[in-house]
């Protein structure tokens, strides 16, 4: 797979929305050199809402996806300080 963080490519398999960790973007690559190199996930550039931390992730990437018709497949990386209680958002 590959990270698209310029918005260049015309297919994305899904988005990836992090805090502003840069350790994050790191894993992501090393997971993805690991598997075919003909999908593609958009990283999107986030304005900063809230410091991008945390869920105020989710509040930066409204613009984005509301421009999208369909399905959109989101992977969101939130480090564990961030979420008091996992079960409350399930």
């Amino acid at each position: 797979m590959k990270i698209d963080t310029a918005g260049t490519a015309r297919e994305y398999v899904a988005f990836i929305l992090t805090g502003n960790g840069r350790q994050d973007i790191k894993i992501l690559e090393a997971i993805c050199e690991k598997y075919d190199h003909e999908r593609v996930l958009a990283y999107p550039k986030l304005p900063a809402i809230g410091g991008k931390t945390g869920l105020a992730v989710i509040d930066s990437a409204v613009g984005i996806f509301e421009h999208i018709h369909g399905e959109i497949v989101v992977l969101l990386l939130i480090d564990k300080e961030h979420v008091k209680d996992i079960n409350k958002y399930f």
